[in-house]
């Protein structure tokens, strides 16, 4: 290739202006043959680039707006038209109006295409005209459609010639304002999808301000105290239950064992921890005795077709593809859902480290169970649906516990004898903690000195969050006391980021997205509002109320509007899937099979019934 850089950068513009199908092909520099768009799960028609190593990763998806990638092609087409005709030094055409082709760009299609797919932006459109755009090779504003452009006198001419064959304006000071006189594309905001602010200056994005609280009266603490003890016993797991779940995984276990002879079912999760409510969900881990396994998928999807012989079960589903893989399950007769995984033995000792918390203080499982139900009555509770885990919430408090003034609890894995710290490799962790209780009094000093109420901690708790927790600059991190800094863990989204106890790798705040995140923190500025204004101040509204727990987990007062649903399902709410893909309407479209299957049956057996009538008459 001899051509000169001007010819290729010519030939550049023309190609991305003219010549490139964006809408069908992809931007590669890993292969000489053209990557098909339907190769790739990037459905929009804007210009996609692939990353030659990330091969999943389109480098210009930060065009997200149909009407900045509009702007972008104009800015494009305005070059090509600037470098590709000759000029003189003050900028005019150089050529007769007359002699030069008229060059036809390509038809606007991809962008009503384009704006098709993006009707929610109300962006105005910096190409005023969506018909077909017959670009003239001279600058309509300046010159004439009947008279020859020629040099002025007063000009200084070009003296010599250049290596290129086409004459370039020596003048660049004049690009941007010649290629596009506007000043820029409009800022469109990602974060509420409008215009003229960026997502880092969006209103939306800022948190409600703070007012200050009155003081707290006694009669206030004592009824929140109160209302708040009375929770585990109202939501929690009850032996009983617990048993129920334990005589049921012993079942279960002996079934498996026909096939897998060494299996071993354990229950870990919420069954276990303290902290679970009576529907929770049975979280059970299977590991072997004997055998050593390779394959996880094929163990997996084995175990699935044999619990589908189970006669006590439905809705049995492997999901081996999962980071962790499982077999998902309905119990029959209780509607209890639970799940299988395979060697998850990590999970198993954050199970423990849990229940060694909730057993120092009576107050743990009182704020516990009262973080999770206020959770769930605010919908900001489910991981599946692009919120918080209860496990994280959990956590979220067992933090602030331990940061609170005195602490209610220790950090267990900073409490061991020795200048040494014991280690207990789990998955290729470290999953060492202090789980004999019994030397609490030798090794952690402050042991009994918080006397505060439980109305106070949980006030407190919130406080903390709203007030003086910086989770842009720290990490939520119960595995020490010392702050943990984002910077240290390289953790810098813009949501809350907890670190799991032992798996440190392990963000659970990772999938939150900005609205969501800040639709938590608004959730417990409003919580913090109510827990905090005394109510003998507003006896009236309070009485309105049968119980003192239907006004503290009112979710009127306590949020504002419903969760957003950014990236899940549009019918069930859960992230993973499309709202073709949802299993609600899957089962659905089941059911509604099954009554037209059953109808035509009833038909039949009337129709023969007739005949039989007929026949014996």
């Amino acid at each position: 290739n001899n051509m000169s850089v001007g010819e290729l950068w010519l030939r550049l513009l023309r190609y991305y202006s003219l010549e490139f199908d964006a809408p069908n092909t992809v931007v590669s520099i890993r292969s000489n043959q053209e990557i098909p768009r339907t190769t790739k799960p990037w459905n929009n028609k804007k210009l996609a680039v692939e990353d030659p190593y990330m091969l999943k990763k389109n480098v210009t998806r930060t065009v997200g707006n149909s009407h900045l990638y509009e702007y972008w092609q104009d800015s494009i087409r305005r070059a090509l038209r600037y470098f590709g005709l000759p000029r003189t030094s003050a900028e005019k055409i150089f050529i007769p109006v007359q002699e030069h082709k008229k060059v036809a760009l390509k038809r606007t299609s991809q962008r009503l295409e384009l704006r098709e797919q993006d009707k929610e932006s109300s962006v105005g459109s910096c190409v005023h005209d969506s018909r077909v755009k017959i670009v003239d090779s001279v600058n309509a504003e300046s010159v004439d459609s009947n008279k020859r452009d020629s040099p002025d006198k007063k000009e200084k001419p070009i003296e010599k010639d250049c290596n290129s064959p086409v004459v370039i304006a020596p003048n660049p000071l004049l690009l941007g304002r010649v290629i596009h006189p506007s000043k820029g594309p409009i800022l469109m905001c990602t974060f509420c999808d409008k215009e003229g602010h960026l997502k880092n200056d969006c209103p939306d994005n800022n948190l409600p301000e703070v007012d200050t609280l009155p003081p707290l009266t006694p009669f206030h603490i004592t009824v929140l105290s109160e209302t708040l003890s009375k929770v585990p016993a109202e939501v929690g797991l009850s032996g009983e239950r617990l048993v129920e779940r334990e005589v049921f995984m012993r079942g279960l276990e002996e079934f498996i064992q026909v096939q897998f002879t060494d299996a071993k079912l354990s229950l870990f999760g919420s069954s276990c921890n303290g902290f679970g409510f009576d529907k929770s969900d049975m979280d059970i881990c299977l590991t072997f005795t004997q055998r050593k396994i390779g394959d996880k998928v094929m163990v997996i999807e084995s175990l699935a077709r044999k619990m589908k012989q189970h006669l006590d079960l439905t809705n049995v589903q492997a999901i081996p593809t999962a980071k962790v893989p499982i077999v998902k399950f309905t119990v029959k007769k209780t509607g209890l859902e639970g799940d299988i995984s395979l060697y998850n033995t990590l999970a198993e000792q954050n199970t423990k480290l849990l229940l060694c918390y909730n057993k120092i203080d009576p107050r743990v499982n009182t704020l516990g169970y009262a973080i999770k139900t206020f959770a769930k009555v605010c919908d900001i509770g489910d991981a599946s649906r692009g919120s918080l885990s209860s496990y994280a919430y959990i956590l979220m408090m067992l933090y602030y516990l331990q940061q609170v003034e005195p602490p209610v609890i220790p950090v267990l894995q900073e409490l061991y004898r020795g200048d040494k710290k014991p280690q207990r490799l789990v998955e290729g962790w470290d999953a060492w903690f202090q789980d004999d209780l019994s030397l609490l009094d030798e090794l952690w000093p402050e042991k009994g000195k918080n006397s505060m109420s439980v109305a106070e901690l949980w006030l407190g708790f919130l406080c903390f969050y709203v007030e003086e927790f910086k989770y842009k600059e720290h990490v939520v991190s119960i595995r020490q006391r010392k702050p943990l800094t984002r910077f240290e863990k390289l953790w810098n989204g813009p949501c809350i980021a907890i670190e799991d106890p032992f798996d440190l790798s392990h963000n659970l705040g990772s999938a939150l997205t900005r609205t969501m995140n800040n639709f938590i923190f608004k959730t417990f500025i409003n919580g913090r509002m109510l827990y905090g204004s005394p109510i003998d101040e507003n006896m009236d509204m309070f009485n309105k109320y049968q119980r003192p727990s239907d006004y503290f987990f009112d979710t009127d007062l306590l949020s504002e509007s419903r969760p957003p649903n950014v990236r899940g399902c549009r019918r069930c709410g859960k992230v993973g899937h499309l709202v073709r893909h949802c299993p609600a309407i899957l089962k659905d479209k089941e059911d509604e099979q099954k009554r037209l299957q059953q109808q035509l049956q009833q038909q039949k057996q009337q129709q023969q019934q007739k005949q039989v009538q007929q026949e014996w008459t």
